[in-house]
């Protein structure tokens, strides 16, 4: 193929598997195959190597950034059945799988969920629930919790971080503790077993610390 056709490729490659990373201009591409057209053989199969190597080094940098996305996503015992809706499309999911991002859980009446995250926090779900497994704008673990009860041991998170739980009307901040949490679709219910936590209301901003021993509503 020809240098054009080649820094065309390397172009659509880019555009598909980093967008946002635009570690080399379209111009910048251009002006190198016009290098190319002008040197002599020797230096251009080294610039053909510098081409494919940033080339290489864009696509590897790109699949590290997504595995990294997906890094804090927790694994899924299930015990019974539940509805696992991920990418639009809708499955029944029993035994144990890794979650994604952005996966929809509904709980079986007679069934219940086991979350496991890497740094230990661990989640329980009852049965009839329905939450969504996701992270926030700043990357933090966050369970949006539609209705249905969870309890949950939240591990301490790193410098700066918490971990967040939504529901229809409230959100609650966790840096490290034990609670549980009931959602429905005018309500929330709080109570903190260990620790601390932050509950917001959703519709005006208010918030409340709920303490140990302490209930929030």
């Amino acid at each position: 193929e020809s240098v054009v056709e080649y820094c065309t490729r390397a172009t659509l490659l880019r555009e598909t598997f980093a967008p946002e990373l635009h570690i080399a201009s379209d111009l910048r591409l251009l002006d190198a195959s016009a290098h190319v057209r002008q040197a002599t053989p020797l230096r251009r199969r080294r610039i053909w190597g510098v081409l494919a190597v940033a080339l290489a080094l864009t696509i590897g940098v790109t699949l590290f950034a997504i595995g990294n996305r997906q890094r804090d996503t927790p694994a899924v015992h299930i015990r019974g059945s539940a509805e696992l809706v991920r990418k639009g499309g809708s499955q029944t999911a029993i035994g144990t799988l890794n979650a994604r991002h952005g996966d929809y859980f509904v709980v079986g009446e007679d069934s219940s969920l086991i979350l496991n995250y890497r740094d230990g926090t661990t989640m329980s779900v009852s049965g009839g629930a329905a939450f969504t497994v996701d992270q926030s704008e700043s990357r933090e673990k966050l369970i949006v919790l539609a209705r249905g009860g969870l309890s949950a041991n939240v591990q301490p998170q790193a410098p700066g971080k918490v971990m967040r739980f939504r529901t229809p009307t409230a959100e609650a901040e966790v840096l490290g503790t034990e609670l549980s949490l009931l959602a429905a679709q005018h309500s929330t219910r709080l109570r903190v077993s260990q620790g601390t936590v932050k509950l917001v209301r959703r519709s005006d901003e208010n918030s409340v610390v709920v303490e140990e021993g302490q209930v929030g509503v």
